[in-house]
Parts: structure tokens; sequence; C-alpha cells
């Protein structure tokens, strides 16, 4: 393993209210977590980094309230979208004779009204 050094002023520690040693690990899992929003490292890869097993990483992710499992909300959108059309497409092939209710209801009722002015 590799050790880095950095200097930094003694007040930085106060800021934080921690020792250098936890400064070194809130560091480590910062740059983990910045690195991994980016898309520049995989989730093992943010856990070995920050040293901490990937069940600990996503729950410090949570803490954070990152996303786990990033969403492009459009492209989400889009693809419901087109999922939603496929399968209306499916279903037009299998029933495309069948009247919606609204047509169905529709004649139903001109149905009745034939009958009655024809039985008035």
């Amino acid at each position: 393993m590799t050790d880095i050094s950095i200097q930094l002023p003694d007040e930085v520690f106060a800021s934080f209210r921690c020792t250098p040693q936890d400064f070194v690990e809130k560091m480590k899992l910062a740059a983990a977590i910045h690195w991994y929003q980016k898309g520049e490292i995989s989730q093992e890869k943010a856990a070995q980094i920050a040293g901490l097993n990937r069940r600990d990483f996503l729950m410090s992710l949570a803490q954070e309230q990152i996303d786990v499992f990033p969403v492009n909300f459009d492209e989400l959108k889009q693809e419901v979208s087109n999922e939603k059309q496929e399968f209306i497409r499916s279903l037009r092939g299998k029933y495309q004779n069948d009247l919606s209710s609204s047509e169905a209801f529709s004649q139903q009722k001109q149905a009745e009204i034939d009958w009655e002015e024809r039985n008035q």
C-alpha cells in the first residue's frame, strides 16, 4: 500500500472536531463518494478507497442521501413510454376487433333506443 502525505493547518481538525486520523478517514470516504458519483470508479473500488466493505460503503451513501443507483429520469420516462406503446401494440394485435368499453356502451345504448322506438 502507498502512503500519501499532505500538510494541513491544525485548524482544519478543530473545524471538523476530529483527530487527524479521523479526518483522513473522512477524506478517503469523501473522495470515494465524489469519484463514484462522477462515475469514475465502481462501488467496489470506492469502498476499497474508503477502507470499507461494499455494504458499509452503500450504507455511507445512504447516510449522505446519495443515490446508490443513479437514474436519469428523462431516459426512464422514455423507456417506460416505449414499453407502454409496445404493450398497447401487442394488445391491439390480439384484440383489434374488440370494441372499447365506451364504444360497446354507445352501441348498446343505441340498440336500446332503437328497440324502444320500434316497440312504442
